[in-house]
């Protein structure tokens, strides 16, 4: 019983009690009453007991329990004596808890005998927090298998209002125990060997082996039942073995295929282990040329501490080396990748254990090695291995070497096994000679384990062969080029990328598309033909890349590959202060090396130094070296003129002996700092501020910058160390910058680089005003295409010499400035000549395009448009060519003159002054005869008709020249029309080139110059608030006029607006204050109509489209603006001033009138910005973990706000504190200053769970997060010694000593794993007056109730800065959020400080991206839904980070800070716990437009932190999209791209308002869609990051009418959800876009009785039947619509989401299959292009107005779309709801709108109409009465386009059925075929057999079809003809001869 004794030491004993006795339960036990149970209750007040029946536990929330009386209360269950399986044993049960948080809820255990004596029950889980899912535990009771008996306690501690509901509890065990050591063994090209042991004494047992190739086996067989081999037992799992055997081999598998195995030990009683043991592995292939295991080598002595031969049946290895140092033991078993053994390196040849020596006077070399034939069949080969190994860069390592020569790559720093692959194909035909090397160099003292170790050797060959001379080279900063040349066959190829260096293989047979990551590592970013692919890459400092040749035809097999890398530089201006990151390389030196880290910065938390212990201090090892170590920086610094360096640094060492030096580097060229130029003896920190470089050899894209620490003893304990990086530069301007207008609106740039360098760009600012300056781009700064800077706007950035800025405004002076951009670096700008742009141009030929002339020709000469060669001018021209494409002219030869022209005629409005003509051209034209005989070739242009004129004569010229003269028209009118003509005439015989060549030409002019703009507000002053981040009908906006005085007959057509500051403005950046500004027109009627966004400058607003504003000749019109604020605003903002005012040199006008005569202006009211707090906010969140009597580590600051989080810097008021439950102390109540109120010494008297509530009294208050406060109390220890340093998996902590020698920091949390070692390093000192102190660590599991100890360092005094290191491995049985306390201390002096540990059985390793890898999780399974998942910053294994592409489901998920997790398009992932992402972006979710193209996300518990959302788009389509995220902003969207790639709209106010880049910092509302286009071919990707959007959000409608509404979940959610919705005057109805055919369709479906109008065969082909209408698709986006003249809400919360689990089409909506029993009728339209589709049902609830069972028709953009639709109250309806039909016969009009002419078909579907009536369908205008039932199709012909309500009808007949049906007790019988029933032209001709009339004369009755009788006549003849009422209809015809009836349904459809 010692086990008892420890283990209730560590908790309070509560007094004791007895259970009856009775009788113990046995395992496996299943509660299904309260037999044997017991409860107790300790409470100071009536409270609610346990209820003990059934299969579980409920203890409720008492009603009075939220008081502070009931927090002592203990309610306890005690199970029956349970008796233990011997082996293993597990308490299973699910459970909820709900209610109040304050409560704590524990599972315990006791002994037998321990009744309720409470004090002998131990804690085995606990939890603190409320949870409302239903969750799964399985406790192991292991632990207590050799007690045989126990008891189980359930207890709720601190009842505060919560309850506690456990159900399905069950004890489940075994007494059979696992296997030992379940393992592969070999593997072949078709077969899985597997062996296994059985570890413990037991007999006559057996085992069960089952597998799969699905992945992890979750299946376990049941307790009593046996299976056969063969079974299949699960989907995908079947039975491979049953039987006593100790192995198995599984054959017949073929290559490459992988199996997953589970194994269980059973007995004769079939009672089977409890969990059993697994194992996978992977078939080789027949291309399998070598493979080594290391299984079953043999040495060939008998002695074999020496070198010598090592073999087994297959292959022969050799080993050498010294005796007596480092030697290979090729069958070691200590270690193994896979199986048993591997081959790795021991200190002797001896040795058994893996390990190798420090310094002995090496260096030692010992080798392994074989020779390996590689066949000549193969077109390529490759070797793989895994291996680790510890060792030094440069000094300890392994090599792996090829016929003796060595591969690059160097094998040291890995602690876990890794695969490495290398190209043989070069090697084909010959015997290689393979050898793995171990190299201990002396220079190196250390040793760092593990030593070398290789596993699973395999050589294989390729059908295909490789690619050739692969590289990768920078083109800059973010983009690299790769190329290749194809293998001889020409093969496609496959290209992926790594940011770490680390690929995995491509398994032939396997496919890999582009975005797709392959196992193992890299991600497939170009697959194709090319031979070059360029690769954007937004971060990192080296880009890795491998490539592959991919076999024709679908096999997907693939070569070896080659790979190459590339260094990516930074660029300037550059900082780098450490605290983000490292992306710098390191050389180290020999035990010494640079790393990033907390041990001295000398701001924030990180710096850069030297370090011998792995960066955990500043010490350093001080043994000389030769070597060097380096910190370098590659940086891009082509076109620099000067570079300054700047840093911090610190060096002790000694100025002679160890410093440090600086270089900035260029291949040979080097600049070294001279002032110092070595750094050393300071153990201050030192500043070097401004190192200039102006050596320009040293300044190219490959430079590098580099820190050495020459190394060679003095003081070690502080090395080398640096902070804040900067280098900034000046770049070399351009030069030769031009820009020229050709008589058109574009003008043409272009300037020379200052280098010749790629990587080398420029900004280009066009301004219409002269420039203020030259140096506008700030660097550092981005700019992009339509930035304002300066009042100039960026019109170009990018590479090349030359730009074309089209188009351009007329009438406008132009300058450029042209700046070279390296980075973020710009030079100063060099400004063009102005360039003076025509104010009209009425006609314009650059022939840039294919213009229509009418061209003549003559004697084999024609005009031609094209490059001519030399003669042109670098862009396309119109010239004269006899050969084409050389210009030039043949003479006439004797056959008489010609003219070879050009002529088109044109009309354009009259201009009124400074009518111009030019064009540019070159002449060559030639001359014959002598004297005064002379002929001339003549090139002229002639303009006739209402200009006369001609340039004569062309003279000859060498070179482009320009023609210009000025213009008068003649004739009258508002138009004016002229035929241009261009000609070369010919009267010489010889001919000439070039002859005539011709470009540019265009005719200008201006009208009117007399506009003027007014407007005089002024006077008012208007407060602004900042609430108003939308256009607000509550401000008065900014009204100005524009008049056109009238007189040249044109209207006044404004390009450009631009509003400036008026004299009263204060505000001096208005981008950071204003979120955007509309302009609009005031109509007649004084409604607005939306004209355009402006785009916000520093204090200008620039409205900016063509014909912005159009004025009529001789009018005035009315135009507001109205502003509106960015949702954040500095505090200083608050009660600043904003004018406006409109020059009319603002207003550019062209086209017509101007306002270029006349000055005039507008000026706006004042605005006064209002920043009035509504609420308070957290600024600082108090810590979640404390000590009861200990102030808060980190206190709450809070700050009084507005709605959107501006701080009001006026408020003062007091904000107080209080917690539930109470019991927070200190300073409650805090006056704020500034805004902002800081609370201090808040602490808690007692131990719980609590949280903070905040409140001021005009504010909206605030509550805490819950914070958990410890019953660990604070230490007061003396003393002076303390604890410098603490490094523990992510816990990285720097302090000195604390208060009392006790530091709280539980704030730090190490996320850590069950059975997995981690490193704990510790810096401190032990004053030699505070005795001998112990250094350890320990580890509370219990809440204060006594610590265990985690490992314990050992006693230390009189020590300075020491630093120990140890390895931890964490144990098992306990799983949950713990304090780690960490002592040096004794005898009440040292000091202790607190961290949090998080210990779990489920963290990522990162070997492999693939989610459904074991190997990838710690806890070798895959997590379940009750499993806790963490992603650790740093993965113990490999490099790569989960993705998971199908249905997961966990418990609680963390995203540490620098680790990710993404959800590929498909996967749907479900998180029943909480969801934390300690850094934004940390959670991917990726879709895009397709089958099974979303990501889908669902939550249950708490959200914190941002995730990255991202979907990709098809171009050339419109999309109606939602964001998952909170409100983003419309530059996340997509805003800040060019509206003409990109296009987003929003809707309200019943209008449509485009979205412009100016307007990104706008944001999207809550519930609010967006409709948007990507008008580019090429997918674009729209990339949001914020909170994901969880639990319940509302938007509010002020007006009544469409609204687009979005899904705000990164889940699908249901329209007709029964919970989960409030819909205040929102109608039940929504409609989306879908694609049916080829056109894109609105689709309409009513929650309130589930009706869509379409099936879901006709919404689209690639829908199933099981998808449904209701389902709103994540990122989907759709129409609703509110109650007119209603104000509205709707409200949503989590309860409506689901995962769609069908393959959809996103963005587009799913469509259904409800399940309704209510009678309808569906109606399709469709023709050649689409379909559409209405519904008319009917239910006794429907009404005949309109109302909520309606939904109206929302119209089709698409004039393709035939649309069909019913009418009432002349709305429009899809759905039409019909009261159940009562009348005889009922008409329903059926309305169409074709726009399209064509055939278009009308089909009905009656399978869901279960009405009395009979439906017939009736086309007025052809006459056609059809009866549905039978022909369930008709087409029409659409003659004429448009709307018709009139055509068609659908009647409903009531039916009497009984007329129809033969009377049984009439002794009638049905006729059958001897009667004849037909309709013909409004009659009824009734045929039979004569002999059937001569014996039995017959009567014929005509019935209505509810069944009155009309007439009835007899029948005498054998053909009678009956006539029907006149009223066209149906009606039942009844004949009868004798016995012989026949009833029959006939229509009258004639007129």
């Amino acid at each position: 019983m010692r086990r008892w004794i420890l283990l209730a030491a560590l908790i309070v004993g509560f007094g004791s009690g007895h259970l009856s006795s009775g009788q113990s339960v046995s395992v496996p036990y299943e509660k299904s009453n309260n037999s044997g149970w017991d409860a107790e209750t300790i409470v100071d007040k009536k409270s609610d007991p346990w209820d003990l029946s059934g299969d579980g536990l409920t203890v409720a929330a008492f009603k009075d329990a939220g008081n502070s009386v009931n927090r002592n209360s203990q309610h306890w269950a005690f199970s029956p004596v349970i008796d233990l399986k011997a082996v293993s044993n597990f308490l299973v049960f699910s459970d909820k808890r709900e209610g109040n948080t304050g409560s704590t809820f524990s599972v315990l255990v006791g002994p037998a005998t321990a009744g309720t004596d409470r004090s002998q029950y131990v804690t085995v889980q606990k939890w603190t927090g409320t949870e409302s899912n239903l969750l799964n535990h399985k406790i192991d009771l292991s632990p207590w298998n050799s007690e045989e008996q126990i008891r189980i306690a359930f207890l709720r501690e601190n009842e505060a209002g919560a309850s506690w509901n456990i159900t399905g509890l069950k004890v489940l065990g075994s007494d059979v125990s696992e296997v030992d050591n379940f393992r592969v063994t070999a593997i072949t090209d078709d077969a899985i060997s597997l062996n296994w042991a059985m570890g413990s004494a037991q007999t006559d047992l057996q085992y069960l082996l089952v597998g799969s190739s699905d992945g992890d086996v979750s299946w376990s067989p049941e307790r009593g039942s046996s299976y056969s081999i063969g079974l299949t037992v699960a989907p995908g799992v079947s039975v491979l073995y049953s039987g006593s055997n100790e192995g198995f081999v599984e054959s017949e598998l073929g290559e490459f295929v992988s199996r997953y195995y589970k194994l269980w030990v059973f007995s004769s009683a079939y009672e089977y282990s409890m969990e059993g043991s697994t194992a996978s592995a992977t078939t080789i292939g027949e291309a399998t040329i070598f493979y080594e295991d290391f299984e079953d080598l043999v040495y060939s002595e008998t002695d074999w501490a020496k070198n010598g031969l090592w073999a087994d049946d297959i292959n022969n290895w050799i080993v050498s080396g010294n005796a007596d140092a480092d030697s290979w033991f090729p069958k070691g078993g200590q270690t193994s990748y896979r199986g048993d053994k591997s081959a790795y390196i021991v200190e002797t040849h001896s040795g058994t254990m893996p390990g190798y020596l420090g310094n002995k006077g090496g260096p030692y070399t010992p080798a392994l090695y074989t020779s390996i034939p590689i066949p000549s069949e193969y077109k390529s080969a490759e070797l793989s291995f895994y291996w680790k190994a510890g060792g030094q860069q440069g000094y300890d390592f392994g090599r792996v070497y090829v016929n003796n020569v060595p591969v690059p790559t160097e094998l040291y720093g890995q602690t876990f096994w890794k695969q490495e692959v290398v190209d043989l194909s070069d090697y084909i035909g010959q015997t290689i000679t393979l050898k793995f090397e171990w190299r201990n160099t002396d220079a190196y003292t250390g040793v760092n384990l593990p030593s070398l170790a290789v596993d699973e050797v395999l050589v294989t060959g390729k059908s295909v062969a490789k690619p050739e001379l692969f590289s990768a080279t920078v083109v800059n900063s973010s983009l690299v080029a790769l190329d290749w040349e194809k293998n001889s066959d020409g093969n496609r190829v496959l290209v992926a990328y790594s940011s770490s260096g680390a690929f995995g293989s491509l398994n032939d047979g396997t496919a890999f598309e582009v975005g797709e990551q392959i196992p193992g590592g890299g991600e497939v970013v170009y697959k194709g033909d090319a031979e070059r692919f360029e690769h954007a890459i937004a971060s990192g400092n080296k880009a890795y890349y491998r490539i592959w040749s991919l076999a024709d035809g679908d096999a997907n097999t693939y070569s070896t590959a080659l790979t190459a890398s590339t260094v990516l530089p930074a660029s300037l201006p550059f900082f780098d202060g450490f605290e983000e990151g490292f992306v710098w390389n390191v050389l180290p030196s020999v035990n010494n090396s640079w790393y990033r880290g907390r041990a001295k910065p000398k701001e924030g938390l990180f710096s850069a130094y030297v370090s011998g212990n792995g960066g955990f201090t500043t010490d350093y090892n001080g043994a000389w070296t030769d070597k060097p170590a380096i910190l370098e920086l590659p940086i891009n610094l082509a076109g620099f003129r000067d570079v300054v360096v700047s840093f911090d640094w610190m060096l002790d060492g000694d100025i002679n002996n160890t410093w440090g030096y600086v270089r900035m580097e260029n291949g040979a060229n080097i600049v070294a700092l001279s002032n110092p130029s070595k750094l050393a003896d300071k153990r201050t920190w030192q500043s070097v501020d401004s190192w200039i470089i102006n050596n320009s050899s040293v300044f190219s894209s490959g430079s590098v910058l580099r820190f050495y620490m020459n190394i060679n003893g003095g003081d070690t304990d502080l090395g080398f160390i640096l902070d804040n990086v900067r280098i900034n530069g000046q770049l070399n301007p351009v030069t030769s910058v031009q820009a020229a207008n050709y008589g058109g609106l574009k003008n043409y740039l272009s300037w020379e680089n200052a280098v010749v360098d790629a990587s080398l760009e420029v900004v280009v600012l066009a301004f219409t005003t002269v420039p203020a300056v030259t140096n506008s781009l700030l660097s550092g700064e981005v700019y992009s295409v339509g930035d304002m800077v300066d009042g100039g706007r960026v019109v170009y950035v990018g590479g090349g010499d030359s730009f074309v800025h089209d188009p351009v405004l007329g009438g406008e002076e132009y300058r450029y400035q042209v700046y070279q951009k390296n980075g973020l670096t710009y030079s100063a700008g060099k400004t063009t000549a102005a360039v003076t742009t025509p104010e009209n141009v009425v006609f314009y030929e650059d022939f840039e395009t294919n213009p229509v002339w009418n061209i003549t020709g003559g004697t084999g000469n024609t005009w031609e448009i094209g490059y001519p060669g030399n003669n042109g001018n670098g862009t396309r021209v119109a010239f004269v060519t006899a050969n084409s494409p050389t210009p030039g002219y043949a003479g006439n030869k004797h056959s008489g003159s010609f003219v070879v022209s050009m002529v088109k005629t044109f009309t354009f409005p009259r201009l009124r002054n400074d009518v111009e003509f030019s064009f540019d051209y070159r002449v060559q034209t030639g001359s014959s005869g002598n004297g005064n005989n002379l002929v001339y070739d003549n090139a002229l242009v002639t303009l006739s008709g209402d200009i006369n004129h001609t340039t004569g004569k062309l003279g000859n010229n060498t070179a482009w020249q320009t023609y210009t003269s000025p213009l008068t028209l003649t004739g009258t009118g508002e138009t004016a029309t002229i035929t241009m003509t261009v000609a070369l005439e010919v009267k010489t015989e010889s001919g000439f080139q070039p002859g005539f060549l011709i470009d540019n030409i265009s005719i200008t002019g201006a009208y009117d110059r007399n506009s003027v703009v007014s407007g005089s507000q002024g006077a008012v002053s208007q407060d602004l608030s900042s609430l108003l981040t939308d256009e607000s009908d509550v401000l008065e906006p900014f009204r100005f006029s524009i008049a056109d005085v009238g007189g040249d007959g044109q209207p006044t057509y404004v390009h450009q607006l631009e509003v400036v500051a008026g004299q009263d403005n204060t505000v001096s950046d208005w981008k950071a204050v204003l979120g955007g500004a509309n302009l609009y027109k005031v109509a007649a009627d004084n409604s607005l109509e939306y004209l355009a966004t402006g785009i916000v400058q520093s204090q200008s607003i620039l409205f900016e489209q063509e014909d912005l504003l159009v004025v009529p000749e001789g009018n005035s019109a009315d135009f507001v603006i109205r502003p509106w604020l960015k949702q954040t605003l500095n505090s200083e903002m608050d009660n600043e001033t904003l004018t406006f005012k409109i020059l009319s040199d603002g207003v550019v006008a062209s086209k017509g009138s101007s306002f270029k005569d006349v000055a005039s202006s507008a000026v706006s009211d004042k605005y006064i910005l209002r920043i009035d707090a509504t609420e308070l906010r957290l600024a600082q969140e108090p810590s979640l973990n404390t000590n009861k009597n200990t102030t808060l580590p980190r206190q709450p600051i809070l700050i009084a706000t507005d709605a959107n989080g501006n701080i009001d810097s006026d408020f003062i008021g007091a904000v107080t504190v209080v917690s539930n439950p109470t019991g927070v102390n200190g300073n409650l109540s805090v006056n704020a200053i500034d805004g902002t109120a800081s609370f201090e010494g808040l602490m808690f008297a007692e131990s719980g769970s609590y949280t903070l509530a905040f409140s001021s009294n005009s504010l909206s208050g605030l509550t805490s997060a819950g914070i958990e406060v410890s019953e660990i109390e604070g230490l007061d220890l003396t003393g002076t010694s303390y604890i410098g340093a603490f490094r523990f998996a992510e816990i990285d902590s720097y302090t000195g000593r604390g208060d009392n020698g006790y530091e709280l920091l539980t704030d730090q949390v190490a996320y850590l794993t069950t059975g997995v070692s981690y490193d704990m390093q510790v810096l401190f000192s032990a004053a030699q007056a505070d005795g001998t102190l112990s250094l350890k660590a320990h580890i509370d599991y219990n809440d204060g109730k006594g610590f265990v100890d985690l490992i314990s360092f050992g006693t230390y005094s009189n020590v300075s800065n020491k630093v120990e290191k140890r390895t931890v491995t964490i144990p098992t049985g306990n799983s949950g959020r713990y304090r780690l306390r960490l002592v040096l201390a004794d005898a009440g002096k040292g000091e202790v400080e607190d961290y949090t540990v998080v210990i779990s059985e489920g963290q990522w390793t990162g070997l492999a991206p693939q989610w459904d890898i074991r190997d990838n999780w710690t806890s070798g399974r895959i997590p379940l839904a009750t499993d806790d998942v963490i992603i650790p910053s740093k993965p113990a294994i490999g490099v790569f980070f989960p993705v998971i592409t199908d249905d997961r489901a966990v418990n609680n998920v963390t995203i540490e800070s620098d680790a990710r997790l993404t959800l590929k398009p498909g996967a749907k992932v479900t998180i029943h716990g909480d969801l934390v992402i300690e850094k934004p972006g940390g959670l991917i979710l990726e879709s895009k437009v397709g089958p099974n193209g979303l990501a889908s996300l669902i939550t249950e518990g708490s959200v914190s932190g941002e995730a990255n959302v991202k979907l990709d788009i098809e171009g050339g389509r419109w999309y109606y999209l939602s964001s998952a995220v909170k409100t983003p902003t419309f530059a996340q969207l997509g805003a800040a791209d060019s509206p003409f790639d990109f296009r987003i709209d929003i809707y309200r106010k019943a209008r449509w308002i485009s979205i412009y880049p100016q307007n990104g910092a706008s944001r999207l509302r809550e519930l609010e869609g967006v409709s948007v286009k990507n008008s580019v071919l090429e997918t674009r990707s729209i990339d949001l990051l914020g909170e994901l959007n969880s639990g319940e959000i509302s938007r509010a409608f002020a007006e009544g009418g469409w609204h687009i509404f979005g899904n705000p979940y990164p889940s699908a959610i249901t329209w007709g959800s029964p919970e989960g919705w409030v819909k205040e005057n929102v109608l039940p109805t929504i409609w989306y876009r879908t694609q049916i055919g080829s056109e894109m369709t609105f689709v309409t479906y009513n929650a309130q009785n589930n009706i869509a109008s379409h099936t879901p065969e006709e919404a689209s082909e690639e829908y199933s039947a099981g998808d449904h209408f209701s389902i709103i698709p994540p990122y989907q986006a759709v129409w609703i619509r509110t109650a007119t003249n209603a104000p509205a809400t709707i409200t949503v919360d989590n309860r409506v989401r689901l995962h769609n689990t069908e393959d959809s089409k996103a963005p587009q909506l799913k469509s259904g299959s409800a399940k309704d029993e209510l009678s309808k009728i569906r109606i399709v339209a469709s023709n050649q292009f689409s379909r559409d589709g209405s519904v008319i049902y009917f239910s006794e609830a429907n009404a005949e107005e309109f109302g909520t069972e309606d939904s109206e028709k929302y119209f089709n953009d698409s004039k393709n779309v035939p649309e069909v639709y019913t009418r009432v109250d002349d709305r429009s309806l899809a759905i039409n709801g019909v009261p159940a039909i009562t009348e005889s016969v009922k008409s329903i009009p059926i309305s169409v709108r074709n726009r399209v002419e064509g055939d278009v078909t009308l089909g009905f579907d009656l399978s869901r109409f279960t009405g009395e009536h009979a439906v017939y369908f009736e086309d007025k205008t052809t006459g056609a009465f059809l009866n549905v039932a039978r022909n369930s199709t008709y087409e029409y012909s659409v003659k004429q386009t448009g709307e018709d309500h009139d055509r068609f009808v659908l009647h409903l007949f009531k039916v009497t059925t009984d007329l129809e049906e033969v009377r049984a007790d009439n002794d009638e019988i049905a006729a059958g075929e001897e009667i004849s029933i037909k309709s013909i032209a409004g009659k009824v001709l009734v045929s039979v057999g004569m002999d059937l009339v001569q014996q039995n004369p017959g009567t014929i009755e005509i019935y209505t079809i509810d069944g009155r009788k009309i007439s009835k006549v007899p029948a005498r003849s054998s053909r009678t003809l009956v006539l029907l009422p006149n009223e066209r209809g149906v009606y039942i015809v009844r004949a009868q001869y004798g016995q012989l009836v026949k009833s029959e349904r006939v229509v009258n459809a004639s007129k």
